[in-house]
């Protein structure tokens, strides 16, 4: 079963501004770095776009499953954050928050950015 992704989850929000509000938040330099570091041709090698229209419909299905994926680790992430900062102190969960938030919320901004500019 293949569920269809169309929740109003991945509606435009007015806040978002049709994408500014991502570029404010430095998308566009994670864009930069994940082309810098082989990320954007290694996806497009593993997720060729030949310009047809089921292509497309594919990739946009795609964009949305790895926008999920994120928000779920981010989520898991962030609990197993709080436990530490409980245990143990802010300063030693740092590296989580920070890794947290470049590998998980960065990648969100960066689907929301693509299906924004639809």
């Amino acid at each position: 079963m293949k569920s269809k992704l169309l929740s109003k989850y991945y509606l435009e929000k007015k806040w978002e501004n049709r994408g500014k509000i991502y570029e404010n938040f430095g998308i566009n330099f994670y864009r930069r770095l994940l082309f810098l570091v082989g990320w954007e041709k290694l996806n497009k090698k593993a997720n060729p776009v030949n310009g047809n229209l089921e292509t497309l419909i594919n990739l946009k299905y795609k964009i949305k499953q790895s926008e999920v994926g994120h928000l779920i680790i981010f989520i898991v992430v962030n609990c197993f954050t709080i436990y530490v900062i409980t245990k143990f102190t802010f300063i030693e969960s740092l590296l989580l928050i920070i890794l947290n938030v470049i590998l998980n919320v960065y990648p969100i901004f960066f689907c929301n950015d693509i299906i924004d500019q639809e």
